[in-house]
């Protein structure tokens, strides 16, 4: 446990910094474009396929990363290393094809594109998102490519660039948008950024693996290969279902591009508050937990396996619940001291932080939804989340229709979360079919005490909110840093005195390594 706390504390603290220049990125950009037509036509063109390869497939615990250290990790397990140099060169061959192929599809084809994904749009938000779409189509071959070199990198026991090497994109991104401050800085911005994460990526990579730079025995693996079909058949349901992710994004856009304009770039800028401290505990906790399940799994250790479930389980929701509650109390003051300023409006503050608010609800969900899909692919059974994910297309459409035409941008928002939650609870119930029980007695309780932990947090900082400065700049730091201060310093007393089995263990740790040190001879 303590190996998987020291990894995933190194993760964390990459993944902070990545995702910390990554939001510096959109306080540039919100500023200079606000939540208007710019900013909505290069959400529509980005979050849809662009979005899709470099982050969903291509990016840390996408299919590509995944199926790839699953596949060197099971080829390792059977004793034949030999052989992963060359199934390796033949996995991205037939990568760079096969997404290869798709990024001139859509270049061609991004009117078609566009006109599926925002129908209602205004007409120059439209004009605007084809150019946009066009300049990114190279992305869907870039970040197939990514997805591979991140799951080597992982392998090869790196985890410093998949985590650092979006910082890469972000600062491209600011330094085209300062430059020249079109929206079509934004997309070519934004595939330079791509291609710097691939350089990135590949040449640690080939330098560690001589047959994959060409240096020594250059030899593609047949096709028939056991580890290749192996690893399709995982690969193919995983892309499978991240597409399927992307087109609820689709639906959703679809329905939002009737409402008025910049209600999109306000629904991007919450969700991009809730994705910054959930994208970083995530990644420092699956990444390192997502080997062990692997193993466990495949020495068929059920009793294990339920081990890291219950783990990761307790872990989220003592991290994810205070998420919640501050987001929801705070959340107009995050975003004052984000976005206010320049084209950003102090109506778009207010607007935004309403779907904030709502959006925290599932942040929770999402996390765990996360870690129940990591134990089916695992287990390699991707089907699984493949099917619970068609399955919310037809949610995402019944939740849109049902709440965004009668609640507008609240409704999306709402629509979101009730998906998140509709995913969760299939994927549970077919995972306790699979495993009989998941083991998550000990973290049922750690929820319910973590749950009234947060309850009482967010209660005292907001009936404190009103004795200290809220307006302007100079009050949203004093709100966070005063209440945020006082909000988490509370959380964990009280999860200490309610003696939460994993906080207990992580301070008894802590205090035997105190008396270890104390101990030695100076």
């Amino acid at each position: 446990m303590s190996k998987l706390l020291r990894a995933g504390t190194l993760i964390a603290l990459l993944a902070l910094l990545s995702k910390g220049i990554g939001f510096l990125r959109e306080a540039v950009i919100f500023p200079i474009f606000g939540a208007g037509a710019a900013r909505d036509a290069y959400a529509i063109a980005y979050n849809g396929l662009p979005a899709l390869a470099l982050i969903l497939l291509g990016g840390l615990n996408g299919p590509f990363h995944l199926a790839t250290m699953a596949c060197v990790t099971r080829m390792r397990a059977a004793k034949d290393e030999s052989s992963i140099p060359g199934v390796l060169l033949s996995l991205m061959a037939l990568t760079a094809v096969g997404m290869g192929l798709l990024a001139l599809a859509v270049g061609l084809g991004a009117p078609a594109v566009i006109g599926v994904i925002a129908p209602s749009a205004d007409p120059e938000v439209v004009r605007l998102a084809v150019s946009l779409l066009r300049i990114m189509s190279p992305l869907l071959l870039i970040g197939g490519l990514l997805g591979v070199f991140c799951g080597i990198s992982n392998v090869q026991d790196r985890f410093a660039l998949p985590s650092l090497s979006p910082i890469l994109s972000s600062l491209a991104i600011i330094g085209a948008v300062l430059f020249w401050r079109t929206p079509e800085s934004l997309a070519w911005g934004t595939l330079l950024g791509g291609t710097l994460q691939l350089l990135a990526q590949a040449i640690p990579v080939l330098r560690g693996w001589p047959e994959l730079g060409g240096s020594g025995a250059m030899k593609f693996a047949k096709l028939s290969h056991p580890a290749i079909a192996e690893t399709l058949r995982m690969l193919v349901p995983a892309m499978a279902s991240s597409s399927i992710g992307t087109l609820n994004v689709m639906i959703a856009t679809a329905f939002a591009s009737g409402l008025a304009v910049g209600v999109i770039s306000r629904f991007n800028a919450a969700n991009l508050l809730i994705q910054l401290p959930l994208g970083i505990m995530l990644t420092a906790l699956l990444v390192p937990m997502f080997p062990l399940m692997t193993k466990a799994a495949a020495e068929g250790d059920g009793e294990g396996l339920k081990t890291w479930i219950n783990r990761g389980f307790q872990t989220i929701v003592i991290a994810a619940l205070p998420m919640t509650g501050l987001l929801i109390v705070l959340g107009e003051s995050i975003i004052r001291l984000a976005f206010e300023r320049g084209a950003f409006s102090v109506v778009d503050t207010r607007e935004t932080a309403l779907i904030l608010g709502i959006l925290a609800v599932s942040i929770a969900a999402y996390a765990v939804r996360d870690l129940f899909t990591r134990v089916f692919y695992a287990k390699n059974q991707s089907r699984t989340p493949l099917l619970v994910t068609a399955v919310s297309v037809a949610t995402t459409f019944f939740f849109c229709w049902l709440l965004v035409g009668r609640f507008g941008a609240a409704g999306l928002a709402a629509a979101t979360a009730a998906v998140t939650f509709t995913n969760l609870l299939l994927l549970g119930a077919f995972l306790r079919h699979d495993l009989g029980d998941l083991g998550l007695a000990s973290g049922m309780g750690t929820f319910g005490k973590a749950f009234i932990a947060t309850a009482a947090v967010s209660v005292l900082c907001w009936t404190a909110r009103p004795f200290l400065p809220g307006e302007g700049q100079v009050g949203a730091i004093v709100e966070l840093v005063v209440l945020g201060g006082l909000g988490l310093l509370v959380y964990g007393g009280l999860l200490s005195a309610m003696r939460v089995p994993l906080v207990s263990a992580l301070l008894g740790a802590r205090r035997a390594k105190q008396k270890v040190a104390e101990a030695r001879p100076s």
